[in-house]
């Protein structure tokens, strides 16, 4: 199935179904790139914190930032319910990871989640959505005494 979407600025966005579920070998370069990271941080003492991406799921947030792009004639997207998809399944493996590897996790996506008054457009925050994830992350750095603060 293939659709293109037209945005407001005369762009128009190629489409097309990928299949249900990410490649499988997607996930795994994905897994492997995310455990070759976290080996080279422990080898060099460095403590590792995973996060998944928070994502506003609305079509319209996404045609908003993807619609001016340049390379739109020359690239296909998913349907975008499939990217969707796609994208939590990548989330997922990420909390994987960090299970398998004993490294610590944030859920950054259960704190800005679908709220759209959070996001500019599909994965860029708007700075109250900044200020929020930012004190997720100190929140959850001084709770699991990664760094202190000092005297």
């Amino acid at each position: 199935r293939n659709n293109s979407v037209s945005s407001n600025v005369g762009s128009e966005i190629q489409r097309r179904s990928y299949g249900n579920e990410p490649p499988q070998l997607l996930i795994e370069i994905f897994k492997r790139n995310l455990q070759s990271f976290i080996a080279l941080a422990k080898e060099n003492g460095i403590k590792v914190l995973l996060g998944n991406q928070p994502l506003q799921p609305s079509e319209e947030y996404f045609v908003h930032h993807m619609g001016y792009k340049p390379y739109n004639s020359i690239v296909t997207y998913p349907l975008h319910d499939e990217f969707v998809h796609h994208h939590r399944k990548l989330n997922e493996a990420t909390r994987q990871v960090s299970e398998e590897t004993h490294v610590l996790f944030i859920d950054n996506e259960s704190i800005l989640g679908e709220n759209t008054e959070y996001f500019f457009d599909f994965v860029h925050y708007t700075p109250e959505g900044v200020r929020i994830l930012a004190n997720n992350y100190a929140e959850f750095i001084l709770s699991k005494n990664i760094i202190q603060l000092g005297n």
